[in-house]
């Protein structure tokens, strides 16, 4: 997710943060590097929607497949 953002809440209590640094999905985890906190911080459990940043990389922009391209994620090349 690095080079995206992440975004919570909607109307007037909406915000958004890019994201610097992401964790590979690891046992259910996955811990991001904000620019910048959140205010106020939500709470446990709150819904958060994650935009996959572009690297500007020819595999990135193809699409995924196992073999293939397994860097692939936005099938936009």
């Amino acid at each position: 997710f690095a080079w995206g953002w992440v975004e919570l809440g909607s109307g007037a209590t909406y915000q958004s943060r890019p994201i610097l640094r992401s964790t590979t999905l690891s046992s259910g985890a996955l811990t991001l590097t904000l620019d910048g906190d959140f205010a106020p911080w939500p709470a446990a459990g709150t819904q958060l929607r994650l935009f996959p940043g572009c690297d500007l990389q020819a595999p990135s922009c193809k699409a995924y497949h196992a073999v293939d391209n397994p860097l692939g994620k936005f099938n936009n090349f």
